[in-house]
């Protein structure tokens, strides 16, 4: 696994929500991962590395959180 792969991580903040806190410290990690947020609780990062850097902050902030490698099969 290269650095230059693309990795989904999945978070659920079950029976909490996230804090300004966790959003805010997520925002800056966007430059740095050369990410993108999908969804709420959907984030696309460049780089095993960075996906990593955002699954254990939502999981610091009491998230359930998962991370995939992703493969596009079409454009």
């Amino acid at each position: 696994m290269d650095d230059t792969d693309e990795y989904l991580v999945i978070y659920d903040f079950v029976k909490r929500k996230p804090t300004t806190r966790f959003w805010r410290n997520l925002n800056r990690l966007l430059p740095v991962s050369k990410g993108k947020l999908i969804q709420r609780s959907a984030f696309l990062a460049q780089g095993k590395r960075a996906a990593l850097a955002v699954s254990t902050l939502a999981s610091h902030y009491g998230a359930d959180a998962a991370v995939f490698r992703v493969k596009q099969v079409e454009k």
